[in-house]
């Protein structure tokens, strides 16, 4: 048996947020004789290493005239309390209260009863939580030292964060800004604004933090700052370098070196991973080395090369690693997300996590994104018990085989979510910064279908509805589960119609067990919106001679028929897609950037959202000499869209951070009565997010309403 201790005492109580959390959280009703006997056991509930063995006991108080035998301490059936008082086990003869077997226990959303009042509560500071709000601390009793160290590190854990949610919300409601340490040194020419410095005090030495503040706020700025900071403090405790790993998408590494060259205060090296995995070896075996004038070394690698470089990243210390665009990692069951929940505490001492974009779809995208900054931080041990906790579900619908399906109808407990958000991660809009920046306007651009491609429009249309329709027929006679998804993906072949192109059908061999993709044919060489964007860039050219515009198209045949135009037009643009006409052509969307931003010739990008609107500063000048230009991106074109609300947003603000010098107006070119403006509608909107069954119908049946 082994006492409570006063330190657990330190723990102060929870203020609930939430009507969700006060009632989780609130005090039980125990009789004086109730007490809670703690232990630790393997893995029982969920996937954590060690879950909580809790066992409600009746213990009865002995008489102060009575006083036990010399052997009372020693002997399991007493308890002595931290007020001095000795209770005995009496449970042969008396039971704990209902309240103190059963009652409390419900509140835990992971648990196993393993008999009358006997209980496996999942290992995770949830369990831990609602144990300390529950019990009295004298009421506790842990039988294992294992046990008491398990409670007090996942409680520890919890209320370090409450520190960093503090300072917060004391910007958020009354804008006070912390006080910077004595050893930080601002940038001289770039220091943070006051919400930076929020962001960088809230995850300074932090273990396990995340940025999720809109593109543009500066979050960069804040992890370099970090570095920085800690890298000296290192560098004088130890004399050793401090090694930073950025994990981020392939197109925006080279942009992270160019951010550490220009936020950096300490003295350090950036190295970018790229090649063959023999050579990223070397490039890494570079990067770690020490050197004499190196506070810092920054490491950029890929999120898609994790899996291949595993065996070398695993083998080294890393001070801090860092996920950008980190709802790239929201799949929690791919391999990419296994290899990179591998980097535990050991080898990496902190861990971040960036994007604007954290929840792409529902709050179940959270989970991947909490657990990799630290096991148990979603505040479950797995994703299906956070997912039946915090979704609501439609009854099960019996199929052949008599096994239910499960729908999702809703959601549940988001307070929940919303406090672990205030203390593990820096939320804040655009609009919170205070940057002021331009408006975005938006305007829609009118275009006609050429006769050739209406009529094959209507045909494919039709086909579409029909795919559909018996896709949802056959599932409902059977009684399963079909997901929007699959079938917002047939209907993007209406948009490739819209852009002016059609893709057939993928053709099965069967001889030789394989599929030939479906061969695309441009519709006729008039292409109504090719027509548009030419129009288009002549006319802000003629009404502002310093303004430049970038082309967003979706489909690779699309960035081809407009790249070729421009060519023919004598239009200069760039950009980085294998379709790029050769002479326009540049390697990687980092100097498609340079280009765009760098030469005040080129005036026109072309790019695919889903690659060039991650991570990427369209301004078009150059930021670092922002006097030697007065040429500014103040125009974005939308030729083309897919049904991702993400690549819609992150697009979107490539140009709408600090440094947008006008007003940047937003086209679609859209055709009246097609599949484009619903796109449009949605993605804009961020409906596409969680689209249903019953917006697949309502989607169908507009389809067809103008081309009866």
């Amino acid at each position: 048996m082994i006492k409570t201790e006063e330190k657990l005492e330190a723990f102060p109580i929870l203020e609930p947020l939430s009507k969700a959390t006060a009632t989780a959280l609130a005090p039980v009703k125990l009789l004086e004789t109730d007490f809670l006997e703690i232990d630790v056991c393997e893995s029982k509930v969920g996937k954590a290493d060690m879950n909580f063995l809790a066992k409600a006991v009746c213990l009865k108080r002995c008489p102060k005239n009575l006083l036990p035998s010399v052997d009372a301490a020693a002997d399991p059936k007493y308890v002595q309390t931290e007020d001095g008082a000795f209770y005995k086990d009496d449970a042969y003869y008396n039971y704990p209260s209902f309240a103190a077997a059963s009652t409390w226990f419900h509140r835990v959303p992971e648990r196993k009863q393993e008999g009358y009042a006997t209980w496996v509560l999942a290992g995770t500071d949830y369990s831990a939580l609602i144990i300390h709000h529950a019990w009295p601390h004298r009421r506790l009793i842990f039988k294992t030292e294992e046990a008491q160290l398990l409670y007090t590190f996942l409680l520890q854990r919890f209320y370090v964060q409450t520190k960093a949610a503090r300072i917060i919300a004391d910007f958020k409601l009354n804008k006070t800004v912390p006080e910077m340490p004595q050893d930080y040194v601002a940038h001289s020419k770039l220091p943070l604004v006051d919400f930076q410095r929020v962001g960088l005090m809230a995850s300074l030495h932090n273990p396990s933090y995340a940025l999720f503040m809109e593109q543009g706020t500066g979050k960069t700025a804040i992890c370099i700052a970090r570095v920085c900071l800690e890298a000296a403090r290192k560098r004088a405790r130890t004399g050793k370098m401090y090694r930073v790993l950025v994990i981020c998408p392939q197109q925006v590494r080279l942009n992270w070196r160019r951010e550490f060259k220009r936020f950096a205060t300490a003295p350090g090296k950036t190295c970018v991973l790229r090649g063959g995995r023999l050579k990223m070896v070397r490039t890494l075996t570079d990067a770690v080395r020490p050197e004499k004038d190196c506070a810092w070394s920054a490491t950029m690698l890929s999120i898609d090369s994790v899996v291949g470089m595993w065996e070398a990243l695993k083998n080294i210390r890393w001070d801090l690693v860092i996920i950008d665009e980190s709802h790239k990692i929201k799949n929690a069951t791919t391999n990419r997300f296994k290899a990179l929940m591998q980097m535990d505490s050991m080898r990496a001492q902190a861990k971040m996590i960036l994007t604007g974009t954290p929840i792409t779809n529902t709050i179940f995208d959270l989970w991947a994104q909490f657990e990799w900054l630290g096991e148990g931080l979603s505040g479950f041990s797995t994703f299906e018990n956070y997912r039946s906790f915090h979704g609501k579900f439609k009854d099960a619908k019996k199929i052949g085989n008599g096994v239910g399906v499960r729908k999702l109808a809703g959601f549940k407990n988001i307070p929940l979510v919303q406090e672990r958000l205030a203390r593990l991660s820096f939320l804040l809009s655009q609009k919170e910064s205070g940057m002021k920046l331009p408006e975005r306007v938006y305007d829609i651009y009118e275009v006609a279908m050429a006769p050739a491609q209406m009529k094959i429009y209507k045909d494919v249309a039709n086909q579409v509805v029909a795919e559909i329709s018996e896709m949802l027929a056959n599932a409902e006679a059977k009684g399963q589960n079909i997901t929007a998804e699959c079938m917002l993906v047939k209907m993007i072949r209406l948009a490739q119609v819209c852009s002016g192109f059609v893709k057939l059908d993928d053709i099965e061999d069967l001889d030789n067990s394989i599929i030939i993709p479906g061969e695309t044919h441009q519709i006729s060489n008039d292409n109504p919106k090719i027509d548009a964007i030419v129009d288009i860039i002549r006319q802000d050219w003629a009404n502002d001679p310093n303004s430049k515009c970038i082309i967003w198209a979706s489909f690779i045949e699309d960035i081809r028929a407009i790249s070729e135009r421009l060519a023919h037009e004598g239009i200069r643009h760039v950009g980085y897609h294998d379709d790029i006409q050769k002479e326009y052509r540049v390697k990687g969307s980092d100097a498609a950037e340079d280009v765009l931003n760098l030469d005040d010739g080129c005036r026109v990008l072309v790019a695919n959202p889903a690659s060039g609107g991650v991570g990427q500063n369209f301004l078009g000048y150059d930021r670092e000499h922002p006097e030697n230009s007065a040429m500014y991106v103040d125009h974005h074109v939308y030729f083309s869209s897919n049904w991702s609300a993400v690549d819609r947003s992150q697009s979107e603000k490539r140009s709408h951070r600090r440094g947008t010098r006008r007003n940047l107006r937003i086209t679609d070119l859209v055709i009246p009565f097609s599949i484009d403006l619903e796109i449009r509608d949605r993605v804009k909107d961020k409906r596409a997010m969680a689209m249903s069954i019953q917006d697949i119908r309502s989607i169908l049946n507009g389809v067809l309403k103008g081309y009866k």
